[in-house]
């Protein structure tokens, strides 16, 4: 019976064109004329622009005698003119802020640095990464390359041990507009990454991509209305006392209608991937089992949270404007309709939308693993709260009268 009911429940909502044109089309359309229309935006590509300062949160635990030339560097102008720095005590502190998009970039120069210069041994810093690709390109390429040239003058410290010259070894590293001209690239074995937010490090993702998956999350939460409105339609013109009067378990009709609505979200997810994919050129990423298990997360969080609803409202109208709210809410301060950085730092994480984009977009950007894990474990835990409150409600929804 349960197997019936999902079918059922399958073949009347694809029955209904009104319905098929909101779960299929519309996504699409709204796909292309954001991602279109702001294609143009500086958030979603990076730019030639001029610099502008970013504050960078500087740990300073070395007071060896390189701690004041470091010192020197900071306040020259070519530094000045792409960073403000602010000195720090505690590491945390500057990952906190970091991770609160109140501060562009962190350096931690251990407390060992000069002692490992003076002694001819290999200088590390510890970068973390912010929120903005370009500063940390710009971070990465100022202290990468004073790193590289305090290398480069223990080299000749050490060289000078050797021919009696003491210029050297006592040299100070050069001013900042000759670091400037170093690569970036030739920093990676001098300093250690620090990713708070591992994505942002990459370039950032396509407009089309951007509000592929913005789109995707909104649309597939909704699916949970469709199955509180079902639920009440059967209430209403008394099918759900019918079937509650035949030898059918309530778990059995519950289970039914949520196989056949989570199907047709399985198929609207399984749609707007390909069709977008094939349409608009968007690339989801090379992990497509990762995107399936938040795509099953997506299913849950949304089924439990129509479960819930609709044990304790009893309106169509109200059942509509309490989704609608939520999700539009969500989405909302999750910047899925515009990013806004300072929202989605503070407010964005108390949201599923929040971790459900996060992970989407970090598999578009092939972060790995380990980068997409940090937010869909979250987005697990939210699911496996509502799954709870769902089961919890369960006797609300089958019991009705």
């Amino acid at each position: 019976m349960m197997w019936n009911i999902a079918v059922n429940e399958l073949r009347r909502q694809l029955q209904m064109i009104s319905i098929l044109v909101v779960t299929f089309i519309v996504p699409l359309l709204l796909i292309f004329l954001l991602g279109s229309s702001l294609s143009g935006s500086g958030k979603f590509k990076v730019e030639s622009r001029d610099p502008e300062p970013f504050k960078a949160g500087i740990v300073q635990q070395d007071q060896g005698v390189l701690a004041q030339a470091f010192a020197q560097f900071l306040t020259a102008d070519d530094v000045r003119q792409w960073i403000e720095p602010i000195a720090y005590a505690d590491r945390e502190e500057v990952i906190r802020l970091i991770r609160d998009g109140k501060l562009g970039f962190g350096l931690v120069i251990p407390s060992t640095f000069s002692d490992d210069v003076l002694n001819g041994r290999q200088a590390s810093w510890e970068m973390i990464m912010g929120n903005d690709y370009a500063n940390n390109l710009a971070a990465k390429s100022v202290f990468g390359a004073y790193l590289d040239i305090v290398n480069t003058q223990q080299a000749l410290a050490l060289t000078a041990e050797h021919t009696g010259s003491s210029a050297a070894k006592n040299g100070i590293p050069p001013a900042a507009g000759t670091l400037m001209q170093g690569s970036a690239g030739e920093q990676q074995n001098e300093a250690a990454i620090v990713e708070v937010n591992p994505m942002q490090d990459q370039p950032n993702p396509t407009a089309m991509q951007y509000y592929s998956v913005s789109i995707l999350v909104m649309y597939m939460l909704y699916t949970g209305m469709s199955l509180a409105i079902s639920i009440l339609a059967d209430r209403q013109n008394y099918t759900f006392h019918r079937i509650m009067a035949a030898p059918v378990r309530p778990y059995s009709y519950m289970s039914g209608k949520l196989i056949g609505q989570s199907l047709i979200a399985v198929c609207q997810a399984i749609f707007m991937i390909a069709l977008s994919h094939w349409l608009f050129g968007v690339d989801w990423g090379r992990d497509i089992g990762a995107l399936v298990i938040v795509c099953l997360l997506l299913i849950v969080s949304s089924m439990a949270l129509g479960s819930v609803i609709i044990a304790y409202v009893r309106e169509e109208k109200s059942i509509k404007g309490l989704f609608q709210f939520l999700v539009i809410t969500m989405t909302a301060i999750s910047g899925g309709f515009f990013p806004i950085s300072e929202v989605q730092a503070t407010v964005g994480p108390f949201t599923l939308s929040h971790w459900a984009m996060q992970s989407m977009l970090r598999i578009m950007m092939n972060g790995g693993w380990s980068d997409t894990l940090h937010y869909v474990l979250p987005l697990a835990g939210i699911a496996g709260v509502l799954f709870l409150l769902a089961v919890w409600s369960f006797r609300k929804v089958v019991n009705y009268a």
